[in-house]
């Protein structure tokens, strides 16, 4: 009999600890995603900025106040995304050792903020995305196929990317709850099966 609880023990602590790990395989995974969207990113802000004036591109405060704000609220979203999704680790941890509440809403709650943002980010690339195909041709840039290739392949990625790390995070979520539900069903049995014996004994 000894043997047996023992065995299942063993059992639900390694389903435990491989729940665990999944969740932070997929934290991390997420913020590869997005910190590869950053790096990515900055390369069409250099295209934008830099190789468009090569064909023809002039300069206006008119279309670049617009474009700054947009870059601004892309990159700090992103980022933003990025530390949200390292700050739920915290949350995860403290349930892991408590299986409170406030850790469990954390754990879920860091998540889908930081999907928010990284959505935030998708939305403001679209408008940059608009403004580069259609504000900018009245101030002067001409279209070809050379800078044209160049900005979509990296749009294209920056775009991927982040939609990518969007659907990871709602997926995150969903193997959050899961876990933190069994990790807290666990320990109230767990709780109550102590008292039990010390009320027994």
């Amino acid at each position: 009999m000894n043997e047996r609880v023992k065995a299942t023990a063993s059992h639900h602590d390694t389903e435990r600890l491989l729940s665990q790990k999944t969740v932070l395989a997929l934290l991390f995974l997420v913020v590869g995603l997005e910190v590869a969207a950053l790096l990515i990113y900055s390369r069409l802000d250099s295209i934008i900025n830099g190789d468009l004036y090569r064909y023809g591109l002039n300069f206006s405060d008119v279309w670049a106040n617009d474009y700054w704000m947009s870059n601004l609220i892309v990159i700090a979203t992103l980022i933003g995304s990025i530390m949200l999704t390292l700050s739920s680790l915290i949350p995860f941890y403290k349930f892991s050792k408590d299986c409170s509440d406030p850790s469990r809403w954390g754990c879920l709650a860091c998540p889908v903020v930081a999907a928010s943002f990284a959505a935030v980010s998708l939305l403001y690339v679209f408008d940059i995305d608009s403004l580069v195909h259609g504000t900018l041709y009245q101030y002067g840039l001409q279209f070809s196929q050379v800078w044209a290739e160049s900005y979509w392949t990296v749009a294209r990625a920056t775009l991927g990317l982040s939609e990518g790390a969007i659907v990871m995070l709602v997926f995150t979520v969903f193997v959050t709850w899961v876990v933190t539900r069994d990790l807290a069903e666990e320990r109230f049995q767990t709780q109550t099966r102590e008292n039990f014996l010390a009320r027994t004994f």
